[in-house]
């Protein structure tokens, strides 16, 4: 079984920055304790609301998994409104 390696690039929405912050942390917590992925979350220094999700999924499974699961998608639909989505790259691949 093999981890899948996702990163998403999301600005805060302005007004909301708190609340953002501690929706992703839930939502991180949550993916965690469910065992679907381990995931980091880094900021740019010289823009502080971009934020940069790494994000290994166990499996396949676990991602789809996640994806169907009711608790994890009112966060999702939280976080919706919270963040803006800049790029998504949902499965990469290693070259080297």
């Amino acid at each position: 079984m093999a981890e899948i390696f996702s990163i998403a690039i999301f600005e805060l929405l302005e007004g909301h920055e708190a609340q953002a912050l501690t929706t992703i942390g839930e939502l991180l917590s949550a993916l965690a304790s469910k065992g679907y992925s381990r995931d980091s979350v880094y900021r740019q220094a010289a823009a502080p609301h971009h934020y940069v999700l790494l994000r290994y999924w166990r499996s396949e499974g676990d991602r789809r998994a996640a994806l169907e699961d009711a608790e994890l998608q009112k966060i999702w639909a939280r976080l919706g409104n919270l963040i803006s989505i800049v790029s998504v790259y949902e499965t990469l691949e290693a070259v080297a």
